[in-house]
């Protein structure tokens, strides 16, 4: 018995895998949305001062973030503890969670108020383009300046205090 066969269905088996993770990578790394200012700005043809109020925009809700990953890791340290020992029913557990929850919400709720706010700033015409474009899947993280990893792509967003 031969083992041709055996070796072409192993060859077109690794082909059709690195095809796949080629096709994964591609839209994975290289067709994500441009997340620049400019882009964005272009995209919504932007003034020199709607600019401005998107980049202020944009550092704010970046100071936000980075406000709360800079907390004390002491809260994170007792979830962990709890998750490894405690029960699904645990009050701390729960507590634990929705303070989680909360902080997440407000910087949510603060995000979008400075979209919201943003978006008035803007003249008829650029707020006619927002309207558009904000219902395009993954637009709204390139207002902010974020990958779809939810990672920070922008320049102007790194020394935002």
């Amino acid at each position: 018995m031969t083992n041709k066969p055996l070796l072409v269905v192993l060859l077109l088996s690794l082909s059709l895998n690195a095809a796949v993770v080629a096709g994964y990578a591609y839209q994975r790394f290289f067709a994500a949305p441009d997340t620049r200012l400019e882009v964005v700005a272009e995209k919504l043809g932007l003034n020199e001062t709607e600019r401005a109020a998107l980049s202020a925009m944009r550092k704010a809700v970046f100071a936000e973030v980075r406000k709360l990953r800079r907390q004390p890791a002491e809260p994170n340290a007792a979830l962990r503890h709890l998750v490894a020992a405690g029960k699904a029913d645990d009050p701390a557990l729960t507590a634990a969670l929705a303070r989680i929850a909360d902080e997440r919400a407000l910087i949510q709720t603060d995000a979008i108020a400075r979209l919201i706010a943003f978006r008035d700033s803007l003249s008829p015409q650029a707020r006619q383009r927002f309207g558009e474009a904000i219902l395009q899947k993954g637009f709204m993280l390139s207002l902010f300046g974020v990958s779809s990893w939810g990672l920070p792509q922008a320049a102007e967003n790194e020394g935002a205090e």
